[in-house]
């Protein structure tokens, strides 16, 4: 077993516990103060405060693609097709509070799930991933391969 490798792994995995206990005592906090003022205002932290868990998940292929030779590339689709989707669901709870939605309603077999903040928790946490995960490094070809 590769000391060096396993010391990287669980230093990654006690950021991650830290970073999850100080954004599950930051949520608490918002919570507290959306009961005490009355205010919904709260709910736009709470949603934003979960992105960084997904950046965080997504940390590990993007510093291996630092490592990597070649040109930096994003992937449009991904990011199009599913971040901004995810990214409007993770807010759509705050859409109630706007006097316009942005968009038409959502099915009414969606509207149940995506009126849960703990859904709007999980899309949160992958649009983060997502944001990360849609770049990467294309590798240059070989000499031997532009011959061909």
């Amino acid at each position: 077993m590769n000391v060096k490798k396993s010391l990287v792994y669980l230093t990654y995995t006690l950021s991650l516990l830290i970073l999850l206990a100080s954004v599950s005592k930051a949520h608490a906090y918002f919570e507290q103060m959306m009961s005490e003022t009355f205010g919904s205002s709260w709910i736009i932290y709470i949603l934003i405060l979960y992105i960084p868990v997904g950046i965080y998940l997504g940390l590990p292929r993007l510093i291996i693609a630092f490592n990597q030779s070649g040109k930096w590339k994003i992937n449009v689709h991904k990011l199009v097709l599913t971040g901004f989707p995810l990214l409007y669901l993770t807010f759509y709870p705050l859409y109630p509070y706007s006097h316009q939605p942005p968009f038409n309603q959502l099915p009414s077999f969606m509207f149940y799930l995506v009126a849960d903040l703990r859904y709007s928790i999980i899309t949160s946490i992958i649009t983060g991933f997502v944001l990360v995960d849609s770049f990467h490094k294309k590798s240059e070809p070989s000499e031997c391969e532009k011959a061909r």
